[in-house]
């Protein structure tokens, strides 16, 4: 079901300010809860790492079963956090390009446009005289959102050799 919204040039002022908080606090919280929910499958999976590290050479065959078992547990939980994150991003980068199409139109603000938005997108600006960039080591541009793609990455390929491994001590 779509809603009808009013045209932002028909808007008061007043009604656009507070139509931008909106959008503004949304995409906030998208940002919060990326990160919360974040922490939440870092700190699942790092507890998994743990245990399996710890019980990975022992000789008894039933913890090689439990650690086999457990390193699944680990992959599909970190498939599980990658696509929730996905949906999280996506929906955080919906209410920034709402806000930034808000700022662009109602010609308010430069939070997520103009400069903000040069930055994400890996260019160099200049204030009070001085380059800032978001460049990793200078010559890097690495969203924090690939960042975080990466570590999921590194969970899965642990667990991925662990059970290669594992499976060959059977």
């Amino acid at each position: 079901m779509q809603t009808h919204v009013p045209h932002l040039k028909q808007m008061t002022k007043e009604d656009s300010y507070k139509n931008y908080e909106y959008i503004f606090k949304m995409a906030m919280h998208e940002a919060e809860f990326a990160w919360s929910t974040g922490n939440i499958f870092l700190l699942a999976n790092t507890i998994l790492v743990a245990f399996v590290g710890s019980n990975f050479l022992s000789p008894q065959k039933e913890n090689l079963w439990l650690v086999l078992s457990t390193s699944v547990l680990g992959i599909l939980i970190s498939i599980f956090w990658y696509f929730t994150f996905k949906r999280i991003i996506r929906r955080h980068a919906y209410w920034t390009a709402r806000a930034r199409d808000y700022e662009e139109d109602k010609k308010i603000f430069n939070i997520f446009s103009g400069d903000t938005k040069i930055l994400a997108d890996g260019g160099i600006v200049v204030a009070d005289g001085e380059k800032f960039d978001l460049k990793t080591w200078g010559f890097v541009h690495l969203p924090i959102h690939k960042s975080l793609q990466f570590v999921i990455f590194l969970f899965i390929l642990f667990y991925l050799i662990v059970l290669v491994m594992g499976i060959k001590w059977v």
